[in-house]
């Protein structure tokens, strides 16, 4: 799918360098921009619509649901475009020197530039509205879990399924469907109670149907509303992060202590050290370093100490004393940080 708007304002931009360019052309162009040899391959395999970031959105840099594809640096795929601009060559480039100027306007043009590419099983929840509905539940019937997933996400986004309802509302909704003739405030606690389970079973079914189709969100989501354990240790053997953590976290599942000291879990960095603090063996030693140098990297610094010096509270106390490091010889210790930095490179999200 190839955004309409984006179509013509390429197209007019080419007019003053090809003034015979069609639309269709352009579009193709459009296409081997992005790497493909058609705009038929293109559609085939996703969609083209205006970069996330430049909405009127200011996206944090954590926000789970940022786009995964990355920005195209100018003419990444250079190779692509010559050879599509080489097809139309003896209709439209009679100058040898018009093509490497339509390269140049190309690189710097600023509508497709805000542009990017997504596949169509990259659909995150922000896409639903700019897709539209209709696109996004064909999609669905398709058998598409991301757009499953992300359907289920942005219309219930506001829906918190795990609150826990007043008392008196599920009291009178009790009533209410025992047959028993309800009015004024009872009946209206009655008819939001309803709205809200209706809600929720609309919300799961939907959650239920992107995780059967494979979407691994999905999965986590509904196994943790299920409390199905076995499921989210399923999704940790199968390396899903949000599930790693969460067998660590909720259920103690220690063998994945030291990946996600790796990736820059805090509470699994610093029990990994406190477990080598006092050890004489010197690749524990050795492992205590490099732990601190990996931690450093991420932001945490377990070898301060905190203190607290509130003079309302008169002499200075410590909360927490910090780790203590052994002391090994100079090499040990630039090898341990340079270890610290490759493992953080891996593993940094």
């Amino acid at each position: 799918m190839l955004d309409k708007q984006l179509v013509h304002a390429f197209h007019q931009s080419l007019k003053s360098l090809l003034p015979t360019l069609k639309l269709g052309q352009s579009r193709e162009i459009i296409a081997s921009f992005y790497g493909f040899k058609s705009a038929a391959s293109l559609i085939k395999a996703g969609f083209v619509i205006l970069n996330y970031n430049c909405w009127d959105y200011e996206s944090d840099e954590d926000d789970e649901f940022r786009p995964r594809s990355r920005s195209l640096p100018s003419l990444v795929n250079e190779k692509c475009v010559r050879s599509r601009l080489q097809q139309l060559s003896n209709t439209l480039l009679s100058d040898p020197q018009v093509e490497e100027k339509i390269l140049l306007h190309i690189s710097q043009d600023v509508s497709i530039k805000q542009c990017e590419f997504y596949y169509w099983n990259e659909i995150a929840p922000w896409m639903v509205d700019r897709l539209g509905d209709q696109l996004i539940e064909k999609l669905i019937n398709e058998s598409n879990a991301s757009a499953a997933y992300s359907y289920a996400v942005h219309h219930f986004s506001e829906f918190e399924i795990d609150e826990d309802s007043d008392p008196h509302e599920d009291y009178w909704y009790k009533k209410y469907i025992s047959g028993e003739v309800l009015e004024g405030g009872a009946l209206r606690f009655a008819k939001e109670y309803e709205e809200k389970l209706s809600l929720k079973s609309q919300y799961l079914s939907l959650i239920k149907r992107a995780a059967d189709l494979g979407s691994k969100e999905a999965m986590m989501e509904y196994a943790e509303y299920t409390d199905d354990i076995g499921a989210i240790r399923e999704l940790a053997k199968q390396g899903y992060y949000p599930a790693i953590e969460s067998a660590y976290d909720v259920y103690g599942d220690m063998q994945y202590e030291e990946l996600l000291a790796y990736s820059g879990h805090r509470g699994a960095i610093l029990h990994l050290m406190e477990k080598y603090e006092r050890s004489s063996k010197e690749n524990e030693q050795y492992k205590l370093v490099f732990l601190s140098e990996l931690a450093n990297l991420y932001g945490y610094y377990p070898t301060q100490s905190i203190a607290d010096n509130d003079e309302d509270y008169g002499p200075v106390f410590v909360i927490y004393e910090g780790i203590s490091l052994p002391q090994i010889n100079d090499e040990l210790k630039q090898k341990a940080k340079t270890e610290a930095h490759i493992i953080f490179n891996q593993h940094k999200h």
